[in-house]
């Protein structure tokens, strides 16, 4: 009895990739990629957020400390003895759109959108 070695199991023994293997990968790494993304993006605009917050704190102490030296508010920056936030803040737009001897409000709004923070005089900090 002769016993030939088995042809056909070396047929399978190198097996290549399919075209549709290679875009079903493609598209699993391109859903994780994007929901990657997503929670990223969310929590730069956080981070930004926080940032904004902060800012409006410190601007209130030095407005309270201007207040207590001229009895008003001010509208300056450079009279606050602070750097103007506009020239490091690429997300939110800063304004003291208020301040006269009796009120203060200060503004951040999220750039080319109308959602941001206000703070103040009392120094509370309220969302719009």
């Amino acid at each position: 009895m002769c016993i030939l070695p088995a042809a056909a199991s070396k047929k399978n023994k190198y097996h290549g990739v399919t075209l549709i293997e290679i875009i079903i990968t493609m598209i699993i790494i391109a859903i994780l990629i994007i929901v990657a993304g997503t929670g990223w993006s969310l929590r730069i605009e956080q981070e930004a957020g926080i940032d904004a917050r902060v800012f409006l704190n410190l601007s209130w102490q030095a407005e309270q400390n201007y207040f207590a030296w001229k009895n008003s508010y001010t509208q300056d920056w450079n009279a606050l003895d602070i750097d103007n936030p506009n020239k490091t803040d690429k997300f939110y737009v800063y304004n003291i759109t208020e301040a006269n001897s009796q009120q203060l409000i200060i503004s951040a709004t999220r750039r080319n959108k109308s959602k941001g923070f206000a703070i103040n005089e009392s120094g509370d900090i309220s969302s719009f």
